[in-house]
């Protein structure tokens, strides 16, 4: 995948190890996509319009089990970003396909606010297309 670092990008990465089908994996990307508008209390209101002029791209990257989210968290924070403003975990509430775990949820994916592709290289740039 090729981008200029200074284009804008939205990164969401699912645990392709949930099994999730197309429909599940289409709404938790979802979810995902709209947290930071939703949730966000520092709202960058330059990077979403210089985001939504540039076409608004998305890619959905994969990691593969629980320890992959913990580590994509781990190299945010390591990168200054911070939970609940510049990412989001998304936590679903197993009503249809997963299975919960002890907190009666499932943590299926990591939604980022939309950033430099220079900010999240060092934090997303190993990672896989989810295909």
């Amino acid at each position: 995948m090729t981008s200029r670092p200074d284009e804008y990008r939205q990164y969401l990465v699912a645990d392709r190890s949930l099994g999730m089908s197309a429909g599940k994996l289409a709404a938790q990307v979802a979810h995902a996509s709209v947290a930071f508008l939703l949730h966000s209390p520092d709202l960058d209101e330059d990077a979403l319009a210089r985001w939504v002029a540039s076409g608004e791209a998305k890619i959905v990257l994969a990691v593969d089990g629980r320890s992959g989210l913990e580590a994509l968290v781990s190299r945010a924070e390591a990168a200054g970003l911070e939970e609940d403003v510049d990412f989001f975990r998304i936590l679903d509430e197993c009503r249809t396909e997963l299975t919960p775990d002890a907190s009666g949820t499932c943590w299926t994916c990591v939604g980022f606010a939309p950033a430099l592709a220079s900010t999240m290289a060092p934090i997303t740039g190993g990672l896989a297309l989810y295909r």
